[in-house]
């Protein structure tokens, strides 16, 4: 019976560890600041829109035309990303790590 108590009193214990641990690595990423630029640009003729967006987080989402990719477009492309990049930069924003696949690209920044 008492190895019980206690074994029962040490899972409490744990529990609320782990409990108040995630409690405070919640509020530490409020705290952090971060951006998400995500782009979207199919090769033109897939069934797929293009897009560039822009996210702050707590529903503060720009969104902004984007061509489908060819070679002619391509280079409207990079100059509209590159006014993304400029306006993080500005704002105090610096880039931490970018990732892509296929169709997309992600880019993550977050504030000096």
């Amino acid at each position: 019976m008492k190895t019980k108590i206690i074994a029962a009193a040490i899972l409490i214990a744990a529990s609320l560890t782990i409990l108040y641990s995630f409690k405070a690595q919640q509020g530490s990423e409020e705290k952090a600041d971060f951006a998400v630029i995500k782009v979207l640009e199919p090769i033109s003729g897939v069934l797929m829109s293009a897009g560039i967006f822009l996210s702050y987080g707590n529903g503060k989402t720009e969104t902004a035309e984007f061509e489908s990719l060819t070679y002619k477009k391509a280079p409207r492309n990079a100059e509209t990303l590159h006014s993304y990049f400029v306006r993080m930069k500005k704002e105090g924003y610096k880039l931490k790590a970018a990732t892509g696949g296929d169709y997309n690209s992600t880019y993550i920044f977050e504030k000096e």
